[in-house]
């Protein structure tokens, strides 16, 4: 099969990550037929690169895993070419020997579709230049290759990233690098590898050899300047190609890219040594993107090296104004030094173990001092985390900037390094709990993760019953093993307890200890989190009091707390399942999420048992997803409003506060229809979701209503980006059939209902605006003039709103009131007569509390007035009540007119919703918030009718 040869698009270069976003590009943005096997590796398994046995084990999955989903899952329509051409490739792939596979045949059931094929991998980085002029003889020498560069020393660390283990990951970052250099020196072939995925301009000669057309693209120019990067593809393709998708793309793409590994500039630089002839080649190929390295000498790798490995520092060589003498007295088992010693061996010790000593807290310079804690300095003096963050600073921990300048500003008495026991206030508030900041106290903190977690079991100590609980104990103490119960507790018995290996007081083995999860963990600003997840600890104990620790302060969050059932863990606990789910809102000054401490959540038994939850919230800025989190636990029983009301409620208008939606005018789209009518006296404003066929329904209702067409701007509010060229190919047809003028509105979110209007009145150019859902349907002629005509002649008027029918021409909508919900507590709107035939002739218009937003007439300048409809409810709820009361609140009275009927199909769109639990929940969020803000108005207003 020739006829494909040159006809070829090949991608390499950076890691999976890179290419993986390249292919996204070409496949949706291009003509060209990307091979639906993405990690195909055809070369580099040919020339050896990769073990053969992979690819076999990759198609076989392949291939069981696409004929399943076809014989399980699809019907007949879905067989088509592509998949057809899928099968067996992975058939063959898995079946034949690579070296018996026409690399071209492998592409010959795509010759119908596509002119152009392609296919992208990093390991062609890898390929030694007499395989890259077999490769070229087959696929042609026309065929063209993207070579993507991406800075070495990022690219070598993302790839690290994903390569080491979750635990090596969790160490303190003295360890890690520790093990991390120790690893790179123990693994030269590994390491080697990677150098070659480096080698940015080798490669790209040995490929443009034997092909003609090769392209440099940059990694970070994709992420900087998409738009020239992209504009360098297509130019260099040929091919038709849609810019602004591709762009886009990548813009989504490094939006949620993961960072690389985060390292120390001491590794940074020994890497940086190690690529400096990648990175001037790539600062002489793009010297916008790319900056020159610093300079280093090869001495200077075996300097950070060495310093890292022996946990060293550049500064660790001396600390000015050094008293030995003091030194000594104070740490009493040195005192031999002081025998037949000169000052060199007495500094010599202090420079090789006296000074890592100090920076583990085992000994202490000066009696006035407690031990070095490197948490704790680093928060008595922020100024040093400033330094730390800088790369070009030489401090990169406490002890660092302790050693270089802090020891001589404590003996100058400029600064003191912890506060001594007598300056610690006691606080009147007993829910927080300060640690007792006494020497021996701190020199043994420094051995946990949370030293205020170790303080509740010091602070209620019994040690007569500890010791009496605990035989090994009491007698390791006699020996002199230990000098007290509380020592014991600090170096072992915690853990013990934790484990469920010891109890504090009750001899023998534990049935069960502090069980529980925290399944949900989210930031919701920088002094407010949310916690939810369940508990358990045993049939025979309670719960007695949780805390919310920063290490140094615990918060006691027992009243705070929210429990509900979790009938999941029925099953897994059985009748003795006691306690129960839970959720939690925080919003205290003991968070700072900008800061490096270490959260905790603590939970303490009434028999002395305690467990610490470690905190690891994420950020999440999705209002639909953050809220199906977080309702996720919201029980709908008669203690919802108290639960929304002390936690979940809180929380979600927390993030949506902190995470305002922010739509990019520049990414919206609005587009007429016909002209526009000079004379317009209202603009209708309909939001379309899910169901845009209802927009033809109401066209061709619209176009037997002369008052309409001469007296209307129409606006249509697409808030469903999914359907947007399905709608743009719609309206265009639609236009040409009914000749009505309309104009359309469609921006790339969903950002739901209120925000669709109040983004329509943004178009508006009339002095009125009708609110009008998309499966309202008028019933005949002459509705919207009556409409118009009764708010003119109206004093005081905030909304009109019209009787709305089921198709049925039962009543959906009469005007709107409000009643209290004995199940929920709270008020919620309520729809007189709803549902019941439409028996009632009233003519007269009639004052109501709120009308649906549905179909409600308003002045355009009264709506901008007070903000439109809020937009702090999710989805699409009680915002048209709301808006009618912030009318009653400005002195404004909204009325019901009977004498106009239209026909509701209520609720088609929404109705698309699977999760109805969900959208349960949030109506009853929505309801919270609207209680929060109306219930005194509401109940006046109520009261006196």
């Amino acid at each position: 099969m020739n006829t494909i040869k040159n006809n070829l698009i090949l991608g390499i270069g950076s890691q999976s990550a890179g290419t993986l976003l390249l292919h996204h590009i070409l496949d949706e943005c291009t003509d060209i037929a990307m091979h639906p096997i993405v990690e195909l590796h055809y070369f580099d398994t040919l020339y050896n690169v990769r073990d053969k046995k992979l690819l076999k084990d990759f198609s076989k999955t392949q291939f069981e895993y696409e004929n399943n989903k076809f014989l399980n899952e699809y019907n007949e329509t879905f067989f088509n070419t592509k998949h057809e051409a899928l099968l067996k490739i992975s058939e063959t792939l898995a079946t034949t020997e690579v070296e018996n596979i026409d690399y071209i045949e492998l592409f010959a059931s795509f010759a119908n579709e596509a002119e152009k094929f392609g296919e992208i991998t990093p390991e062609y980085m890898l390929l030694k230049e007499e395989d890259i002029q077999k490769m070229s003889e087959i696929v042609g020498e026309e065929s063209k290759i993207i070579l993507l560069v991406r800075h070495p020393v990022e690219r070598f660390l993302s790839a690290l990233k994903m390569l080491l283990p979750q635990e090596m990951l969790h160490k303190n970052r003295r360890d890690f690098e520790k093990e991390l250099l120790e690893m790179m020196m123990e693994h030269p072939v590994w390491l080697d590898v990677q150098d070659q995925f480096n080698q940015y301009e080798e490669t790209y000669l040995r490929y443009k050899k034997y092909f003609k057309n090769v392209l440099k693209i940059s990694y970070e120019g994709l992420k900087e300047t998409p738009k020239e990067s992209i504009d360098e593809i297509q130019k260099f393709l040929e091919l038709p190609f849609d810019n602004e998708k591709a762009i886009k793309l990548s813009k989504r793409y490094f939006k949620n890219e993961d960072d690389a590994l985060k390292v120390s500039v001491s590794i940074k630089n020994i890497l940086e040594v190690r690529y400096a002839q990648s990175l001037k080649e790539l600062t002489h190929s793009f010297p916008a993107l790319y900056k020159v390295t610093k300079k280093h000498e090869k001495k200077d790798i075996q300097q950070f090296e060495k310093m890292i490995l022996k946990k060293e520092t550049p500064l660790s060589a001396k600390i000015e104004n050094f008293d030995i003498e003091n030194f000594l007295k104070i740490n009493k088992d040195l005192e031999s030094l002081l025998l037949d010693s000169s000052d060199e061996i007495l500094e010599a010790y202090f420079i090789d173990s006296g000074l890592d000593e100090i920076q583990k807290g085992i000994r202490a310079f000066d009696k006035e001092y407690i031990p070095f804690d490197e948490k704790l300095y680093q928060k008595m003096f922020q100024e040093i985390k400033t330094m730390m963050r800088d790369p070009n600073s030489p401090i990169e921990s406490g002890f660092d900037h302790f050693c270089l300048y802090g020891y001589k500003e404590i003996i100058d008495k400029k600064r003191k390094w912890c506060l001594v026991e007598e300056e610690v206030e006691e606080n009147s508030d007993d829910t927080i709990l300060s640690i007792h900041r006494s020497h021996r106290w701190l020199k043994y903190s420094t051995l946990h993760q949370d030293p205020f977690y170790v303080s509740l079991f010091l602070a209620n100590l019994d040690d007569t019953k500890y010791l009496l609980s605990n035989n090994d104990v009491k007698n390791a103490i006699n020996e002199g093993v230990f000098e007290d119960a509380e020592e014991h507790l600090i170096y072992h018995g915690i853990h013990d307890i934790e484990a469920g290996q010891r109890h504090p007081y009750r001899g023998g083995s534990l049935p069960e200890i502090v069980r529980g999860s925290l399944d949900n963990m989210y930031q919701i600003n920088k002094q407010a989190i949310f916690l939810s997840g369940w508990l358990f600890v045993g049939e025979e104990r309670k719960i007695q009091s949780i805390y919310l620790s920063n290490g140094t302060y615990g918060q006691n969050m027992t009243e705070n707390i929210s429990w509900f059932s979790r009938p999941d863990l029925d099953a897994m606990m059985g009748s003795k399942h006691k306690t129960a789910g839970f959720y939690l809102y925080v919003d205290t000054s003991l968070i700072d999420m900008d800061s490096d401490e270490s959260y905790g959540f603590i939970v303490v038994t009434d028999d002395g048992l305690s467990r610490r939850f470690a905190i690891d919230v994420k950020e999440e800025k999705n209002r639909s997803e953050f809220s199906k989190h977080i309702l996720s636990p919201l029980q709908v029983d008669t203690d919802l409003y108290s639960n929304l009301d002390k936690n979940i409620g809180p929380a979600l208008q927390g993030f949506m506060l902190n995470n305002p939606l922010v739509i990019d005018k520049d990414q919206v789209i609005f587009e007429r229809f016909g002209e526009v009518l000079d004379e317009a006296k209202v603009s209708i404003i309909v939001p379309l979701y899910g169901r845009i066929d209802f927009v033809e329904y109401q066209l061709g209702l619209f176009v037997n209503d002369s008052y309409f067409q001469k007296n209307v701007e129409l606006i249509y509010v697409l808030d469903d980006p999914s359907l947007k060229e399905e709608f743009i190919r719609l309206v265009q047809g639609l236009y040409k059939i009914f000749e009505i003028p309309f104009s359309i509105v469609i921006y790339e979110e969903n950002y739901g209902y209120a925000i669709a209007n109040n983004i329509g009145v943004g178009y508006a150019s009339t002095s009125k605006v009708l609110l009008l859902n998309s499966d309202v349907m008028p019933l005949g002629k002459g509705w919207l003039e009556e409409m118009i005509t009764v708010y003119d002649s109206t004093e005081e008027i905030g909304a009109l709103g019209v009787k709305l029918l089921f198709e049925d021409g039962a009543v959906q909508h009469a005007g709107m009131a409000f009643e209290k919900s004995e199940t929920f507590g709270m008020w919620l709107n309520e729809h007189p007569g709803k549902g019941l035939p439409d028996m009632n002739r009233e003519i007269s218009l009639k004052e109501v509390p709120a009308v649906t937003a549905a179909c409600l007439l308003i002045d355009k300048n009264l709506y901008d007035d007070v903000g439109g409809l809020s937009e702090n409810y999710l989805l699409g709820d009680f915002e048209d009540s709301d808006l009618c009361l912030k009318l009653i609140e400005k002195g404004k009275k909204n009325y019901y007119l009977p004498t106009v009927s239209l026909c509701h199909l209520e609720r088609q769109s929404q109705n698309l919703f699977t999760d109805t639990s969900w959208k349960t929940k949030v109506t009853l969020f929505n309801g919270w918030q609207h209680d929060k803000r109306w219930d005194t108005l509401i109940s006046t207003f109520m009261g006196g009718k």
